[in-house]
């Protein structure tokens, strides 16, 4: 065991995020997320626009291993379409939370100060909180639906000759409240999606808790979140660009290495070729860094 790592709790914290967030456990357990949640939202994505009636292989040769570019052209039409696709969102979003669970765990424990908190140990311990990922933010989607509902059903009442003219303007005050309600709540969904990994690695909270922390978070620390949300955000753009040139500056030094005269030479031009050809097929204009 070591010290604990010493917190201002303030802003300076963040600005060791990069250094946390690049280790090769985190690395290695958002690898894991995306090699396992990634190619069941691509396949997914392929079906919505083979259901939509596009051939797989013009969406291939156009899209490659990034469908999610379909949505710019607006090529899901269909309700059964767009419902596979919100499937394939669920999905990825799901398997993203849980390797984030993971990462905020092995986080947590770091800087408690035990280095040696392994990345099996984190995956145990999302195993036994995995429902608590799921359920907290259908929780607050449950709530609002039933206030949806509501609206719905005093609508109808609304209908109603005469008297439901008079119900709508004696109880306008309460459905202005109800909709602010839901309006704040949806707010609150969106924050407990970003911040539940670190509320289930850090309080083991259930779901109950989980909800309530964001209900709480949303109110009480409402300026903090948005500027400590832009903060992360800013200081991750950096990270990526950072590990991105890393990535590279790897890739082109092993082409240099293994394409030398005197070693693959040649054999390795068609192998990188069909590797190139795969991962930057579609769109590869966004990746043209790679060959700089």
């Amino acid at each position: 065991m070591f010290e604990p790592e010493k917190l201002h709790f303030n802003f300076i914290d963040l600005l060791g995020a990069p250094r946390r967030a690049l280790k090769g456990k985190k690395i290695w357990a958002h690898l894991m997320g995306l090699v396992v949640g990634y190619p069941v939202y691509a396949i997914l994505t392929y079906l919505a626009l083979w259901v939509d009636g596009e051939s797989l292989s013009a969406a291939w040769d156009q899209y490659g291993i990034y469908p999610f570019f379909s949505l710019f052209n607006g090529q899901l039409i269909s309700v059964t379409a767009w419902i596979i696709y919100i499937l394939a969102l669920l999905v990825w979003l799901v398997t993203t939370l849980l390797a984030s669970t993971v990462v905020a765990r092995i986080t947590y424990k770091e800087l408690k100060g035990d280095q040696f908190y392994t990345f099996t140990n984190g995956i145990a311990f999302t195993r036994r909180h995995w429902r608590t990922m799921i359920f907290s933010p259908l929780a607050v989607i449950l709530i609002i639906l039933f206030f949806l509902v509501m609206a719905v059903i005093m609508a109808l009442v609304g209908k109603i000759p005469f008297l439901g003219e008079v119900i709508f303007m004696g109880l306008y005050p309460l459905y202005f409240l109800g909709a602010a309600f839901v309006l704040y709540t949806a707010v609150v969904l969106a924050v407990l999606i970003l911040y539940l990994p670190a509320i289930i690695g850090v309080w083991e909270e259930d779901a109950m808790g989980c909800t309530f922390q964001a209900y709480a978070i949303t109110w009480n620390q409402t300026w903090r979140a948005v500027v400590y949300s832009a903060l992360i955000g800013a200081l991750a753009v950096v990270g990526a660009m950072l590990y991105g040139w890393v990535i590279t500056a790897g890739y082109h030094f092993i082409n240099w290495i293994f394409g030398s005269s005197w070693l693959m030479g040649s054999k390795l031009s068609p192998i990188l070729a069909w590797a190139e050809q795969v991962v930057f097929s579609g769109y590869n204009g966004l990746f043209s860094f790679i060959h700089l």
